[in-house]
């Protein structure tokens, strides 16, 4: 008898110790996910983002999610915009699968094409706007105001 208390008594002990790590890896997770949350912010439609009010010193990152114009098969720039030479934009949802915009023939999600999104804002800041932009597969172009920061 006093075997089998002693059995269970260590089999107890284990899934309580077992329990207290996984409450204890649950709550830093759950502490991590409350820190970096997103903060409440405007989001991207029909191309155009609104962050005017926005006060960008004080606050944190967001994504530039929502609904931006895409031009399939074409590769464009802020002169051709202009110039008013290219042809009306599909919207898709960034991020998202871009097959709806593709030409009907095309059962594939393999083409190129350009993304464009407006940002508007109040006023400049007085340190520089920072943008991270991350798994691009392909080789690509960055346009800010009608020149090219990155390549």
């Amino acid at each position: 008898m006093f075997m089998i208390w002693v059995r269970n008594y260590t089999f107890l002990k284990k899934i309580t110790i077992i329990m207290v790590f996984l409450s204890i890896l649950l709550g830093i997770r759950w502490f991590w996910f409350t820190i970096l949350a997103t903060p409440e912010h405007p989001h991207a439609a029909q191309g155009v983002l609104d962050m005017r009010g926005w006060n960008f010193e004080n606050s944190r990152s967001i994504p530039l999610n929502g609904e931006w114009e895409f031009y399939p098969e074409a590769f464009i720039s802020h002169k051709d915009i202009m110039r008013s030479a290219i042809a009306q934009p599909h919207y898709v949802q960034v991020p998202g699968d871009w097959r709806s915009a593709l030409p009907k023939e095309s059962d594939s999600s393999f083409g190129y094409g350009t993304y464009r999104l407006r940002i508007l804002v109040d006023q400049p800041l007085k340190q520089p706007y920072t943008f991270w932009i991350q798994q691009i597969q392909a080789s690509s172009i960055v346009e800010i105001n009608g020149e090219t920061a990155a390549v």
